[in-house]
């Protein structure tokens, strides 16, 4: 790592954006293909939401840092801050995004989901028109109202059980 504290920050930022832009496009594979795709640690799947609120955070870090591109000791604070967070433990967090790489990607998952949906797509017959069910004629009961059903009516509460069972009952006095 060499360079100035900016462009060692930008470099990670870049790293942390296509990880992130990775992790979105491995969100649609199934959980075996998934924990395949990649040879991470044991993790839960971060949520599609997380994933877009860390993108935005991201591309404001990066905006922020080429803003203050001038401002070297601003720009060594955060990489600071970014070495003690990880000795600190934020991997040892049980919800984290690990990092994704693109050169470490088992690029046999892809082949089995183009497998998998070419199969699907082999396997799916034309559907025929859907055919109307047969009306039955209303019964003679019902000769008015074709559709009518005979319901009973429910029978309306009493008035205490429309003011709630322990409404009125009177209150146990005060422990001292």
């Amino acid at each position: 790592m060499s360079g100035t504290a900016t462009d060692r920050l930008l470099e990670r930022l870049a790293r942390w954006r296509t990880s992130l832009e990775l992790h979105k496009r491995y969100a649609a594979l199934p959980e075996p293909l998934y924990r395949r795709v990649q040879p991470w640690p044991a993790h839960p799947r971060p949520a599609a939401w997380i994933l877009a609120h860390a993108l935005t955070q991201v591309a404001q870090l990066e905006a922020l840092v080429r803003e203050r591109a001038n401002d070297e000791a601003m720009a060594e604070a955060l990489e600071l801050m970014t070495q003690l967070a990880n000795l600190v433990g934020a991997q040892g967090l049980e919800r984290f995004i690990p990092l994704a790489d693109p050169s470490r990607e088992d690029t046999s998952v892809w082949e089995e989901v183009a497998r998998a949906e070419s199969a699907a797509t082999a396997a799916a017959a034309p559907i025929a028109a859907p055919v109307a069910a047969p009306v039955a004629a209303p019964s003679p009961i019902h000769r008015g109202r074709a559709n009518a059903v005979r319901t009973r009516r429910a029978p309306r509460p009493s008035p205490d059980r429309r003011r709630g069972r322990f409404a009125f009952a009177p209150r146990a006095a005060p422990r001292e």
